[in-house]
C-alpha cells in the first residue's frame, strides 16, 4: 500500500556545497541517498517532498563534512504480511510464479495454488481441468502475503492465492 512518512534523517554536505544554494544541494543529496531505495522500516521510498532543513548543523571531526539535521516526507510502497495485492505475473514454473508489485517481486509456490489448478507444461500455465480459468504471464492476480524477510537492501516475498476472493 502507499503511505505518507515522515522522516528524520541527517544528511552530510561537503564544504565545498557551502554557497547560495545549501538548502537546494541538502535537496539534491537527500533525494540522492533515499530515492527509489528499499529499507526494511519505510519500505520502497518513491518520492521526496516537503523538506524541512534545520538552520545549524555539526561539523565532523573525522573530515570536515557538515551534518544537516532533515526532515522530509515521503512517499514509500510497504507491504504487510496478511494484505491482499493485486500484482501481474512475471514468470510461470512447474514449481509456482513470480508476480510483481511495483518494486517488489513476490513468489508463490505450488503449496499455495489451489489444488485445482494444473501446471501445463505446453503452453507454461496453471490452468484448471475444464480449462476456465488460466493463470499466464501478463495476467494480473489477487495474492495474500504470506511472508516477508528483508536482507540485502531487498525484500523476499512469498504470497499465496488459495483462499476466497484470490487468483
Amino acid at each position: 500500500m502507499f503511505v505518507d512518512i515522515i522522516r528524520t534523517e541527517t544528511i552530510c554536505l561537503h564544504p565545498r556545497f557551502l554557497n547560495g544554494n545549501v538548502t537546494f544541494n541538502i535537496q539534491e543529496q537527500l533525494k540522492k541517498e533515499y530515492n527509489n531505495t528499499m529499507s526494511e522500516n519505510f519500505g520502497f521510498t518513491l518520492d521526496i517532498s516537503d523538506v524541512s532543513v534545520a538552520t545549524k548543523a555539526l561539523i565532523t571531526n573525522a573530515n570536515g563534512y557538515l551534518e544537516f539535521p532533515v526532515r522530509f516526507n515521503s512517499k514509500c510502497i510497504k507491504i504487510e504480511k496478511d494484505e491482499i495485492i493485486t500484482a501481474r505475473v512475471t514468470d510461470v514454473m512447474q514449481t509456482g510464479f513470480f508476480a510483481q508489485y511495483g518494486p517488489y517481486s513476490i513468489y508463490v509456490g505450488q503449496a499455495q495454488i489451489p489444488n485445482d489448478l494444473y501446471f501445463n507444461n505446453v503452453t507454461k500455465t496453471f490452468t484448471t481441468q475444464d480449462k476456465s480459468y488460466s493463470l499466464e504471464k501478463n495476467f494480473d492476480v489477487k495474492i495474500k502475503i504470506i511472508g516477508i524477510k528483508y536482507t540485502n537492501s531487498k525484500f523476499i516475498v512469498i504470497g499465496s492465492i488459495k483462499g476466497d476472493y484470490l487468483g
